[in-house]
C-alpha cells in the first residue's frame, strides 16, 4: 500500500521554506511582544501630564504594543536624587525605548544613559543643555522636541491687552537652562519694543512669593516662562498677583486655569502624539544621532476671563476670538 504522507510533507516543507524567506526580508525590528517604554516625567505639572497623556494615545492610535513605565518626579529640594532612582528603576524595567519630558530628567538621561536611544520633549535648548550636538543632526543616542516659547508672539500677544505697556516683569528659576534662554529671548524682544524688562530669579530654596513680591511695585504685568520650578508654585505666585492688582501672562495652559489672564502656547498634548510618532521612528530602527531635534506643529490662545475681569482688564474682541480655550473661573487657593 503506497504512502499518502510523501505529498503532504514536500507542500509541508515548501510552505515553511516560503514563510521563512517572507519574514527573512521582514524589518528587523519586528517585535515579538509588546515593546517596553519608560518614562520619566521631571515633575508633576498639566502640561507635562497632558504630554505623556499624547505620547501614550499615540501609541494607541497605531494599535502599537507598548508597556510603559511611568514614574514623575516629585517638586522637592532632592528632587535631582529622587529623579536619579526614578530612572535607575526604569533601568532596570530594561526598555526599548526611554523617553523624558523636561530639562532636568533630560540631562540626567544624557549624563548616566548611552544603551538604550532616550527621546526627549519638553526641553528649550536641547544643544545649551548638553542633549545634543546640534539641531539638524543630534550625534548622540537622544533626540527629540524642542519648546523653545515663541516669546516675540507673547510679547505680543500682551500688548493687546496693555498697548501703552512700559514695564514687564519675568520670574524664572535661575538654576533653569530652558528658563534662562527664555529671559535672553525677551529681554531682546522687550528691547525692540522700548519695554523695561524686570527680572526676578529664583533660587531653589528662594520663595517665588517673595520674590514676585520684590518686583511688584516695579512693573505693570509679569510673564511666567515654561519654568517647571516656578509653574509649580503657581498658586503662591497668584496670591501675590491678585493682592497687588497685577495681572500674570504665563506660556501654558495650566497657568491660565489657576489664575493666569492669558497664555499663548504649544499644545501639550500635540507634542505628546508627536514625540510617539518619534519614539516609533526609534523603535523601528531609526538612528536617533542621525534624526533632527523637531518643533512643535500647534499653537494655542488660553484666556482666563474671570481674572479679567478681578484685574478690570478689557480683553479685546480678536484676542477672545482667537482663544483656543476660555476659563470662568478661578481656584480658591489662588485668591
Amino acid at each position: 500500500m503506497k504512502s499518502k504522507t510523501f505529498p503532504f510533507s514536500i507542500a509541508l516543507c515548501s510552505f515553511l521554506t516560503s514563510a521563512f524567506l517572507l519574514l527573512s526580508f521582514l524589518p528587523s525590528a519586528v517585535q515579538a511582544g509588546p515593546w517596553r517604554v519608560g518614562i520619566l516625567q521631571s515633575v508633576n505639572h498639566q502640561a507635562l501630564n497632558d504630554t505623556t497623556r499624547g505620547v501614550k494615545q499615540y501609541f494607541r492610535d497605531e494599535k502599537i504594543a507598548v508597556d510603559f513605565i511611568l514614574r514623575v518626579g516629585a517638586d522637592s529640594s532632592d528632587s535631582q536624587k529622587t529623579l536619579k532612582n526614578m530612572l535607575d528603576e526604569i533601568v532596570d524595567y530594561d526598555p526599548d525605548l526611554i523617553i523624558t519630558l523636561g530639562t532636568q530628567s533630560s540631562q540626567l538621561a544624557a549624563r548616566h544613559i548611552d544603551a538604550v536611544p532616550v527621546v526627549f520633549n519638553a526641553v528649550t535648548d536641547p544643544v545649551g543643555s548638553g542633549l545634543v550636538k546640534n539641531l539638524a543632526k543630534s550625534g548622540t543616542n537622544m533626540t527629540g522636541l524642542s519648546d523653545m516659547s515663541p516669546v516675540s508672539a507673547q510679547l505680543e500677544m500682551i500688548l493687546m491687552v496693555h498697548p501703552e505697556l512700559k514695564s514687564l516683569g519675568i520670574m524664572f528659576s535661575e538654576f533653569e537652562q530652558n528658563a534662562v534662554m527664555i529671559r535672553n529671548h525677551l529681554k531682546a524682544a522687550c528691547d525692540k519694543k522700548n519695554i523695561k524688562l524686570t527680572e526676578a530669579p529664583v533660587g531653589r530654596q528662594d520663595s517665588v512669593a517673595a520674590s514676585a513680591a520684590g518686583i511688584i511695585d516695579q512693573v505693570e504685568a509679569i510673564y511666567i516662562p515654561t519654568d517647571n520650578n516656578i509653574v509649580a508654585r503657581l498658586a503662591d505666585l497668584m496670591q501675590v498677583s491678585f493682592r497687588h492688582n497685577i495681572p500674570l501672562y504665563a506660556a501654558d495652559p495650566s497657568s491660565v486655569e489657576k489664575g493666569a489672564v492669558a497664555a499663548l502656547c504649544f499644545n501639550y498634548f500635540s507634542i505628546g502624539l508627536q514625540t510617539g510618532e518619534i519614539g516609533l521612528k526609534v523603535l523601528k530602527g531609526d538612528d536617533p544621532a542621525d534624526m533632527p531635534v523637531g518643533k512643535p506643529r500647534d499653537t494655542s490662545i488660553t484666556i482666563n476671563v474671570k481674572s479679567a475681569d478681578i484685574m478690570e482688564l478689557n480683553l479685546p474682541m480678536n484676542l477672545l476670538l482667537a482663544a483656543d480655550k476660555i476659563y470662568n473661573s478661578i481656584p480658591d487657593d489662588t485668591l
